[in-house]
């Protein structure tokens, strides 16, 4: 009886070291697991170097001087600069500024939540000194982004694509075994900036979405006054293939006052 019992302490004592390590890996890992840097790379485009926090980050800038803005914040691997032509065609009428975060496509620096938002910011007061108005697109990651500075700035209107409700109820849905409240750092509360927006905001959804679940876009989706908010789902997309369809863009042109 004793052999048993000390068999078992043992037993749990070695899932406890188990589950520790894996606790202590994922904490100190987490910004490896969050964020992708990108290499650098424009395709001959013009890159305008945005200072903020001691820190230089390319700014990839298309259709210069039109009066109105659109500011794209992209996903958490992906290469803003493939965006360039599409957005171009797509949005002749606005000057265009794709942001490479931190340690993103050349930029400096390590990317972080509060690093983010803090560019947004100083992004916002760059461009809103040369435009008459401002619009902003999020895309995965970046629709947390987007979702902070238009419940803290002037935005014309907001669009949101795959968005989340918040990366720390994403990460502990997929980790669910963890206590993932205490351990992330960035969490990214989309859903709590939502009664602060004030524009009306699109949402573009994948049907079928393994990076971001339904539930976590359906629980967003809740926070927003019905009125406010106009949602579109992209058939046949997944969250990596959502832009390669007409619908998508349309949709965007729609919103943004193109058709």
């Amino acid at each position: 009886m004793v052999t048993f019992w000390a068999t078992l302490l043992r037993f749990l004592l070695y899932c406890f070291i188990i589950y520790l390590a894996l606790a202590l890996f994922l904490t100190y890992s987490q910004g490896s697991l969050l964020y992708h840097p990108t290499q650098e790379s424009n395709h001959g485009h013009k890159v305008e170097v945005l200072n903020n926090d001691g820190e230089k980050l390319n700014l990839i800038v298309l259709n210069e001087g039109q009066d109105d803005a659109l500011i794209y914040f992209g996903g958490n691997a992906e290469a803003v600069e493939d965006n360039a032509y599409i957005f171009s065609q797509s949005f002749p009428n606005h000057s265009i500024y794709l942001l490479n975060y931190r340690a993103f496509g050349g930029s400096s620096g390590s990317p972080s939540e509060s690093g983010n938002f803090s560019d947004a910011l100083a992004l916002y007061e760059l461009v809103s000194g040369r435009h008459a108005s401002i619009d902003v697109l999020g895309r995965s990651l970046g629709s947390g982004v987007a979702v902070f500075l238009a419940s803290e700035r002037e935005v014309r209107h907001l669009a949101l694509v795959t968005p989340y409700d918040s990366i720390e109820s994403v990460a502990q849905g997929r980790y669910f075994m963890f206590p993932i409240f205490l351990m992330l750092k960035d969490k990214y509360k989309s859903i709590d900036r939502v009664p602060h927006l004030k524009q009306k905001t699109l949402i573009l959804r994948a049907e079928t979405d393994q990076v971001v679940p339904a539930v976590h876009t359906d629980n967003l989706l809740k926070a927003f006054k019905k009125d406010s908010v106009n949602v579109k789902l992209i058939p046949g997309s997944n969250h990596n293939t959502i832009n390669n369809d007409q619908k998508y863009h349309k949709y965007l042109r729609e919103h943004f006052g193109y058709e």
